[in-house]
């Protein structure tokens, strides 16, 4: 969901479990580091590329991801979760 790309094109390499910190004295204990190769734009361009995802894991989304994005009305947060499917807040 979060790289637009066809399912079918996207590769996965490797998966690893782990923990992250997540700002000054805040870990998050279940966390998935995915090594994905997948088509990126470059330009013109469609070219693999070996990409990172961090997956975040609580009951309430299951796996998902997020980031931080600015917008014209200011911060948003988008989420990719596998049990609500993509959720913008903001």
């Amino acid at each position: 969901m979060r790289s637009d790309v066809q399912e079918n094109t996207i590769e996965i390499s490797f998966i690893v479990d782990g923990s992250a910190k997540c700002g000054e004295g805040f870990e998050v204990k279940h966390v998935r580091r995915v090594a994905a190769i997948l088509p990126v734009r470059d330009g013109s361009l469609l070219r693999r590329k070996l990409v990172f995802y961090d997956l975040f894991w609580n009951e309430s989304l299951g796996w998902f991801m997020w980031e931080s994005r600015q917008e014209r009305t200011g911060e948003a947060v988008y989420l990719w979760s596998e049990l609500k499917g993509e959720i913008v807040n903001g």
